[in-house]
């Protein structure tokens, strides 16, 4: 658990398809609808975007209070994903996040920090701030482009909302 959400996958790194599928898949109640759902989001993500998911998280926002703080994917082994990281990484080319249940807003940061290409327009600017509704069935994706000149994140809801479940897929 961090920042009130649910990790159900790895808690310190993603896991490769293959392992969430294999959990799904010994779980009687999952087997069917879960797993197939699964491994049908990994399908179209590839044939879609021409790539091999090579990484997959699965965040779940039990409420409004949740949240996941401000972040960019870790798309090389050049990024960090912190002290216990012990990932080993295919390069990855962009990320597929689809979104279930109860809209949220999703807050983007255009950064200006050392990892991002994009320069400052004056000494007092550092980053442009949006946010976007994510509805149930939305589908967000970003390459690495993107990925080193934003952050992303959602943050806690000010109004009662539902649960929500993200599945971000990786890559390469």
């Amino acid at each position: 658990k961090a920042g009130g959400k649910y990790i159900m996958s790895s808690t310190d790194r993603n896991q490769s398809p293959a392992a969430v599928l294999r959990l799904l898949e010994s779980i009687p109640e999952a087997k069917g609808g879960v797993a197939r759902g699964m491994r049908a989001l990994v399908n179209f993500t590839e044939a879609r975007y021409s790539c091999n998911v090579t990484a997959v998280q699965v965040n779940f926002h039990p409420d409004q209070s949740s949240f996941h703080a401000q972040h960019r994917d870790i798309f090389s082994a050049k990024q960090r994903g912190g002290l216990n990281c012990t990932c080993s990484f295919r390069t990855c080319v962009g990320t597929a996040c689809y979104s279930v249940g109860s809209s949220r807003v999703l807050m983007l940061d255009t950064m200006t920090d050392e990892f991002s290409s994009l320069e400052a327009c004056g000494e007092a600017c550092t980053r442009r701030t949006e946010r976007r509704w994510v509805d149930n069935g939305a589908l967000m994706y970003f390459n690495d482009a993107w990925n080193l000149t934003h952050t992303h994140g959602v943050p806690q809801c000010a109004h009662d909302c539902g649960p929500r479940i993200s599945i971000a897929l990786l890559c390469s």
